[in-house]
Order: C-alpha cells, then structure tokens, then sequence
C-alpha cells in the first residue's frame, strides 16, 4: 500500500479532512475496478480534498475487492484501510472505530504486527479513540505503539510524530503532566529539526510544553516558554490570531500565580480589547477573558472594577452554556462573592 500519512502544513494535519457520501451507485455499467489504478484514483481524491468523492470511491473499491478477492486479501485490507482514513478524516468516529476495530487484527494476521500497513492501522484506530476522548484507552497502547513505530518507520516519520503528539495530549488530558514533558520535548526536537522552528506544529509543540508546565505549577518555567512562544506565533500567525492572544491569556495567568499582579492584569486588559474587536463580545474566549480579568482584579482586591466584568462572563455562560455548565456555575460563585466584597457596585 502507498502510505497516505505525510507531513502537514496545519496544527491538525490531513486526518482532520471532511468527506461524506454514501455507497450508492458505485459499480460501472463495465464492472467495478479493483486494479491498483483504482486504488490510487481513490487516493488521490483523499490527498486533494475531494472528499465526497474518495468515500465514494473508497467504498466501492472496498466492496469490488471483498467480493473478487475476499475480505482478507491483502489488497482488500488496504482498500479497507483507506477507508478508515476517509472516515476518520470525516471525524465518523463510530464508524471508524468499528471498521478499525475489525480490521486491526486482520492486517496483523495477514500482514504481521510490524507491516507499514499494520501500524498505520494501528495509529488511524488510536487517533479515532482519541478524538473520542477516550484517552485512558489510549495511553498504554500509544506508550507501546511509539517505539516501534519509530524503529520500523523511523522517528521522523508523520505516522509517528502524530503518535507522539495524541500520546501527549492524552498525558495531559489525564492529568499526567509531569510524564507529558518529556515527550512534548522530544517531539518538539524532532518537529524543529525537521520542519523548523516556525512551522505551526512545532508552534503546537511549544503550546503544549508550556500547557505541561503551567499544569505541573511551575509558572516561572511557563512564563519563560510563553515568551519565547508568543514572538514566534505573532510572527507566523499574526498577533491577532487566536492562538497567539490565547497565548498571551495563559501568559497572564502564569504572572498571576507568579505575583506578578499589576502586569498580569495589563496583559488581561490588552488581550480582553482584541478578543472584543475581532471576535465579538459573546464569543467562548472573549467571555473567558472577561471571568480571568475579574479574577485578575480581584486579586489586586479590586472588587468594584472586577465585578462588571464577572458578570459579563456570567450573563454570556448562562446564555451559550446553561445554569448547570462548571463555567456559568465559577462566574455565579465569582459574581456572588464580589458582591458581598463592593456592596455598592
């Protein structure tokens, strides 16, 4: 099979492509094709974003080879696994999941355990669980996967760099930050040698070394990575993109735990001005910005000053989120405890 995981230009590469379609209509009035040609057409529509396309294909040429060949042929199995690709760039996380599930133990009984084909399957049925959010069924089948991937398909290999980065982001959604360093680290070596230091997924690198160490507490090592961050993402993103004034917001909350509360609370203001202009006053980070600011100014015990904000942040969560949401019931507590501190405001 030709491997379809290649190196991408974008925080979340080309397993993250929209396609739909259904199976209808899939056989030529001259007979299916099941040839090799076939298989690359497919492909080939998966690799230029035609997406309705390469699920049609890919499940006509999943259907032609399992009944010309038999379902467990090896070129069967990767019409299946192209497959799997196109449903979980979809994000059909059932569908791939019960497709990868199924095929898995197929490949390593036809292929062996350490084929290309096998391993890329392996990865495409990982990263379906973790878009899930399944990431305690993940940790332990990555931290096995991760070293043979890079000795069968090497270190740099996308397959593997992808690995490494979903391993990350379960460490870290498990609440494993001080094990999650480590591999941030080298991943984020690996991302700048290869694809240097302003590509985007090494800036993603770079977000998740200073999310680990925020969460690890160690707030002046996160502010020192936060700084050399943010010049590179107003360089490569612009100074107005989301991810660059998310940066800044973090870098504000790493001030405050530091002590730092006066300049931590100028960084609140100035990301809080851009977030109003660019993305409105009810967007999700604009109304977050609102809550941090208040907590900014409280602790700077600036009840009245804080106060309007925290309910700008209440009066948006209760809208978007609901009474029972953990963000509506924070900035209700917030807006409580302010009040009782300025009963004047």
């Amino acid at each position: 099979m030709k491997r379809l995981f290649a190196p991408a230009s974008a925080l979340m590469c080309a397993l993250f492509l929209f396609i739909g379609m259904t199976a209808s209509g899939m056989a030529a009035e001259s007979g299916p094709d099941i040839s090799g040609a076939a298989y690359d057409a497919a492909a080939k529509l998966y690799a230029q974003h035609q997406f309705s396309e390469a699920k049609k294909s890919a499940l006509a040429l999943v259907k032609a080879r399992t009944q010309k060949l038999g379902a467990d042929a090896a070129e069967t199995l990767e019409a299946r696994l192209l497959l799997g690709l196109v449903l979980n760039a979809r994000h059909e996380s059932a569908a791939a999941e019960k497709l990868g599930r199924a095929l898995l133990p197929a490949m390593v009984r036809v292929l062996g355990p350490a084929d290309k084909d096998t391993l890329d399957c392996q990865a495409m049925l990982l990263e379906t669980l973790a878009y899930q959010e399944k990431f305690a069924e993940v940790e332990e089948p990555y931290r096995l996967f991760i070293p043979v991937a890079e000795k069968v398909l090497g270190a740099e290999d996308a397959t593997t760099l992808r690995a490494r980065s979903f391993y990350t982001d379960a460490l870290l959604r498990l609440g494993k930050p001080a094990e999650a360093e480590p591999e941030i680290r080298k991943l984020l070596e690996i991302r700048e040698r290869v694809s240097g230091p302003e590509d985007v997924l090494t800036l993603g690198s770079r977000v998740k070394l200073a999310w680990s160490l925020n969460d690890q507490r160690q707030f002046g090592r996160a502010e020192a990575e936060l700084r050399r961050l943010i010049p590179l993402q107003t360089r490569v993103l612009g100074p107005e993109h989301r991810d660059t004034l998310q940066s800044r917001a973090n870098l504000a909350g790493a001030l405050n735990h530091e002590g730092k509360k006066e300049e931590a609370v100028r960084e609140m203001q100035a990301v809080l001005l851009v977030q109003e202009r660019t993305l409105g006053r009810e967007h999700p980070d604009t109304l977050s910005g609102c809550y941090n600011l208040a907590l900014g100014l409280q602790a700077q015990h600036k009840p009245e000053e804080a106060l309007p904000y925290a309910r700008r942040a209440l009066a948006g969560w209760l809208k978007a989120r609901g009474q029972n949401h953990p963000d509506t019931q924070a900035a209700q507590k917030l807006v409580e405890k302010l009040t009782k501190e300025a009963p004047k405001a």
